[in-house]
């Protein structure tokens, strides 16, 4: 990555962060947003492999933790286990079309809901694991596929249209 790719990167994930921590909550629908940080994550992930997948994921769950009201140990676990998983599969769906990165921000968004659900049980009494999934982790993954596709679109074209 060049220098101005670099710094660019680093804008995107702020910009990111800025508009999951400040602005989502005017667009949550019963208290439920997508997942911008994620959307990065897989994007980026899907560009490299599987250390920076890691290294991006934990980095960003840090971010995530830290700006949230959840556990912060739990967040990084999550967002680690979704960069390996997308780490190690990038060259896979590196090369599939747009419709495949969709459908893997669902299922890995369903992933990192039912991971942060199972690793938040000893913390905190949550709903059983059924109505969590169908009332927040399933409609969450919907509302981040959405909002994955326009932002896979300008992130494509900000990093990699020169290509």
């Amino acid at each position: 990555m060049s220098g101005i790719k670099k710094i660019a990167f680093i804008l995107v994930i702020l910009i990111f962060l800025l508009l999951e921590v400040v602005y989502l909550d005017k667009i949550e629908i019963h208290g439920i947003k997508p997942d911008l940080l994620l959307i990065a994550l897989i994007f980026f992930s899907l560009q490299r492999n599987l250390i920076f997948g890691l290294g991006l994921g934990l980095v960003l769950g840090l971010l995530k933790g830290v700006f949230s009201a959840g556990p912060l140990g739990i967040q990084m676990f999550t967002f680690g286990l979704c960069g390996l998983v997308i780490g190690k599969y990038f060259k896979f769906i590196y090369k599939q079309g747009i419709f495949v990165k969709i459908v893997t921000v669902f299922f890995l968004s369903i992933f990192a809901g039912l991971v942060y659900y199972l690793a938040s049980l000893p913390i905190d009494v949550l709903p059983n694991l059924v109505t969590s999934f169908r009332g927040i982790i399933l409609p969450a993954g919907i509302y981040t596929a959405i909002f994955a596709l326009p932002a896979f679109l300008l992130l494509q074209k900000l990093f990699y249209e020169n290509k």
